[in-house]
């Protein structure tokens, strides 16, 4: 098998591409806001966890963002720093 090895500015297009295409309108605008606005500030590592925080769920995400549910309800692997931000993000 071979693996595609992305440049960060590739993987960044590909995160954000997926953050502003998530399969609901809400999570659409919301996703793809903090993608733009999180995205140019992350090293390789940033953007590793970033595209984890995008293999959750929407109901989740969302229900975490309304404050409806805890970070307790996502797996270890996903970003603490990240997910507050994440929660404190409004959109504009």
């Amino acid at each position: 098998m071979v693996k595609c090895i992305m440049t960060p500015d590739e993987l960044r297009r590909k995160l954000s591409f997926r953050s502003w295409h998530r399969g609901t309108r809400e999570m659409d605008l919301l996703m793809g806001s903090f993608s733009d606005h999180i995205l140019p500030t992350l090293d390789a590592g940033g953007l590793e966890k970033y595209g984890r925080l995008l293999e959750e769920n929407d109901p989740d995400l969302y229900d975490y963002y309304c404050e409806r549910k805890d970070e307790a309800t996502f797996v270890d692997d996903v970003d603490r720093t990240l997910l507050t931000s994440f929660k404190d993000f409004k959109v504009s």
